[in-house]
């Protein structure tokens, strides 16, 4: 489950991220500018990690 809080520590949004079939989360994480980045495991290329970037959108638009 993903939280995201504002600075007041409200809670503003909430998700759940399901792990796709093709491959599988990991559980290292950063946050930058472009959003909340999971390495990511491909089942089909398992040589290679990967980051998967989630971000928020405005649902009232």
């Amino acid at each position: 489950m993903i939280l995201v809080s504002n600075a007041k520590f409200n809670n503003i949004a909430e998700t759940l991220i399901s792990q796709p079939e093709e491959g599988v989360f990991m559980d290292a994480c950063f946050v930058n500018e472009n959003g909340l980045n999971i390495q990511y495991a491909d089942l089909h290329n398992e040589d290679r990690f990967y980051f998967k970037t989630f971000s928020l959108r405005d649902k009232t638009r």
